[in-house]
Parts: C-alpha cells; structure tokens; sequence
C-alpha cells in the first residue's frame, strides 16, 4: 500500500478510501465488504491492470466519481459521468429547505430546471410519497444519465424532457420549481480546480459573462410555470444571492428566504409571485 501511494503520490488515508470505491467498482460488489470482509477479496492480474489505470486517471486529475461513476447526494448514489455534473453536498440546501416547508405526503408537482443526473428531482420524490416531477436539459446525453438514474432508484413518478427551457411552453403548471443553474462567470471557468473544469459538462458551469444570464432567463420564465401558490428554489453562487434576488423581484417575485450551505455561504434562494 505505502509502495501504490508513493507511485502515485497520493497520502495512505486518502488512497485507502479511494482504492476502495475503485476495487467495490472493479468487482461490483458494496465498498463495506472491503471493510468487513477484505479477505474475501481477490484481484485477478487483470483486474489489477484495471485498478492501475484508474489509479493514473486519478493521479493526472479525473475526480473518483467520474472514475467509478458514482456520487452520493441525500439518500441516494448516483450514476455520474463526463454528461453531468457531479452532485454537490451545497445543493442538498435546497433539500432542507423544501423538506422544512412542505409536509411530506403533500401532493407536489416540481420542475426540475438542468436536471442533470436527476439527483435533485429524484431525491426530492423519494421524500415526498405523493408528488411528481418533470426534470428537463438541453442536453441529451444527461437526460439518459437521469433516466438510468430513475430506473435504477425504481422511483416511477418522474419524467424527463430534453428541450431548453427557453423553448419549455404550452405544459402544465408546478407547485415547486427548482434548479441549480450554470452560475461560473465565463471568464473564471479557467480557474476553476482541474477536476472540475476538465470533467464537468461546461453547459453546467458556464454562466455566462456575469454568472447570471441562467437566473435572468428563469426569472422571465418561471411566472408562466408555476400555479398561483407556487414557490421557486435556486441554487446561487456563494456570492450572488444579491443579486439573483434582484433578478427575481424585477420580474414580480417576492424574496422568501436565503438559506445558507454548511460552509456559512448563501446558497440557495426562495421566492414566490
């Protein structure tokens, strides 16, 4: 072990746990059997040249997540790929803030703004026995990662739709919008960490010259989604709560609640009409 980390030139803790997600992958097997019963696992020589590659994509910067295609997010793991975004602990806010508001046998209908991997949506439905969702992207590669996701969660009560949401008319109304827009002003995407400029989709990182042009474009929209109760949850950079309020009152919504993530950021934004 101490030999594979000084070849990669990773720290014993951090290869020990990252070694296990990979071997529970190789094997497809729970990453607990490597800790209750690691003697009842064997690697073949070919298996070893597997966990060697993924070791070299790990070491030149590819996150483990999109080496063992998996995330954890809630409750749940997700399939991830290079389609999506990885799912972040600062999006489980808008969880929280849901869950405090509404009870969990309410009758919701959510849109799902950039569902991505589906993480939001489909752990939003898991909570709440009696509600549907509609999750939609521009991009059809993530709709399918969020349709595996939803087969492989067995939640029945979602549907995904691949169209902009510019071009998102005519459908029924929802009593929760949420979304965790592009919010990376374009010109900071350079220096965003390795893994995550080179492996995350840049539709889901690129905001555009202010990092605001996805909550200027919702904004407008949004009235025409949402019943007349209706309430509108975004995820917002940790330094544009500011100014995502300001979008949203321009366009007629009332500033409901600015929540904070883990790391005292204001994270996400509630609003209603």
């Amino acid at each position: 072990m101490s030999e594979c980390a000084k070849k990669y030139g990773l720290k014993i803790g951090e290869i020990v746990k990252i070694m296990r997600s990979m071997v529970a992958k190789i094997k497809n097997i729970s990453p607990n059997t490597l800790i209750f019963s690691p003697e009842k696992v064997f690697l073949d020589s070919r298996e070893i040249r597997i966990l060697e590659n993924m070791l070299l994509r790990y070491q030149e910067g590819e996150p483990p997540s999109k080496i063992i295609n998996c995330r954890a997010f809630w409750n749940h793991d997700f399939f991830v790929n290079e389609a999506v975004l990885d799912p972040r602990p600062e999006t489980e806010t808008i969880m929280q803030m849901i869950l405090a508001r509404f009870s969990p046998i309410s009758p919701l209908r959510f849109l799902d703004l950039g569902t991505g991997s589906g993480c939001l949506l489909l752990s939003l439905l898991s909570e709440f026995s009696n509600a549907v969702g509609l999750g939609l992207d521009l991009s059809s590669e993530a709709i399918r990662v969020a349709i595996h996701n939803q087969k492989k969660l067995g939640i029945e009560k979602a549907s995904f739709l691949n169209i902009d949401w510019n071009s998102f008319s005519g459908y029924e109304r929802f009593d929760v919008i949420v979304g965790n827009p592009p919010y990376v002003k374009t010109s900071h995407i350079s220096q965003l960490e390795k893994g995550v400029r080179n492996y995350d989709p840049i539709l889901s990182l690129d905001g555009g010259e202010s990092g605001l042009r996805a909550y200027e474009e919702i904004s407008r929209l949004a009235g025409g989604w949402l019943l007349p109760h209706g309430v509108i949850f975004l995820e917002v950079g940790g330094d544009q709560a500011s100014a995502v309020g300001k979008i949203l009152q321009k366009n007629g919504f009332k500033i409901e609640k600015i929540e904070k993530d883990t790391n005292g950021l204001e994270r996400a934004i509630c609003a209603t009409l």
